[in-house]
């Protein structure tokens, strides 16, 4: 094409000069001023001349264009390809490892089966409420640790209180929250805490009717070999971007026959959560609560600030609960 294009513009160049050089020689008009001949000749080789030097101008000005174009589409390519590549190096800076969790939620004492210990913290409480002279100065009074749950006789508050942890799952591609309750679709991550220090638990008795236990703990431990499930989607900080997480309370399965641990739960709530993925905090707060079929799910959505700064996490919009479905199945 290159050739072809430059033997029609050298074509143009040599028509031009040798019909000039003819005008040199033979003259164009008569003496009436009317074409002679070679006039017109002249004026018909002019015209061919210029439409082919027009033509392969044209052509090699479009293919300069389409060059220039190409180039533009390469160089994106080129660009993107290097930050592809930047990002997976990036990633592997910032791998989910070393995680722990920070969590705080409400337990209501009225179910029945709470009733002794209820009574064994309502006992033992009331010298500390007349110390710090009561509920009028405080909101809610710690528990010294002789009043937490024992494992053996108050089973039931010590699965609920001391054996406080809550369960992740993340989501590259967001689900419906109502698809979620229905059938939990497999998660491409799956991060479940446990106790990992007893000192780090904390049991305040809060000032609220029926009474209600705060319980916080700040180490909960997400043990991989055990509580983690993953598809690969979701391997580093860097993968959360857009992601989306469900929280829910994280209670094995006993093997006690108690069912009332459901009914304690349904009415529990959790008060917020904190992923700590090696030195980087992320709060799970504010989301959105839905009710699950045994006790409350809550759901939130990674923003686009940068995780390695310190990820914030939003709730989930009105527009996106509603493209989405609702938590009520709309």
């Amino acid at each position: 094409m290159d050739t072809f294009l430059a033997v029609l513009k050298f074509t143009a160049i040599f028509s031009s000069g040798i019909w000039g050089a003819i005008g040199l020689i033979v003259d164009y008009k008569d003496d009436a001023g009317r074409p002679t001949r070679w006039g017109r000749r002249a004026l018909i080789g002019v015209v061919l001349s210029t439409v082919i030097a027009t033509a392969a101008q044209g052509v090699e000005t479009y293919k300069q264009k389409q060059a220039t174009a190409q180039e533009v589409i390469r160089a994106k390519a080129e660009e993107s390809k290097t930050q592809n590549l930047l990002f997976e190096i990036k990633k592997a800076v910032y791998p989910i490892d070393n995680v722990f969790v920070h969590a705080a939620g409400s337990v209501r004492l009225e179910h029945p089966a709470l009733a002794r210990y209820a009574g064994r913290v309502h006992r033992l409480t009331r010298p500390l409420l007349a110390q710090e002279g009561g509920w009028e100065s405080t909101s809610s009074v710690t528990l010294p640790r002789p009043v937490y749950p024992d494992r053996k006789t108050d089973r039931l508050a010590w699965r609920l209180l001391v054996d406080f942890g809550v369960e992740l799952r993340f989501y590259k591609i967001p689900v419906s929250p109502s698809k979620y309750l229905s059938n939990r679709p497999k998660a491409d991550l799956v991060i479940a805490t446990h106790l990992d220090r007893p000192n780090s638990l904390y049991l305040r008795l809060a000032n609220d009717t029926p009474p209600t236990i705060r319980v916080e703990n700040y180490t909960l431990r997400a043990d991989p070999r055990q509580t983690w499930a993953s598809t690969g989607a979701i391997a580093s900080i860097l993968d959360l971007y857009g992601a989306q997480v469900f929280v829910e309370f994280r209670y094995d399965d006993a093997d006690d026959g108690d069912d009332a641990i459901w009914d304690v739960m349904r009415q529990s709530v959790l008060d917020y959560v904190t992923l700590q993925v090696s030195e980087h905090q992320i709060v799970l707060h504010p989301w959105q609560e839905c009710d699950g079929p045994n006790y409350k799910t809550y759901v939130t959505q990674f923003s686009q600030e940068a995780p390695a700064s310190g990820v914030e996490l939003r709730a989930l919009r009105q527009d996106e609960i509603d493209a989405v479905n609702s938590c009520a199945g709309r």
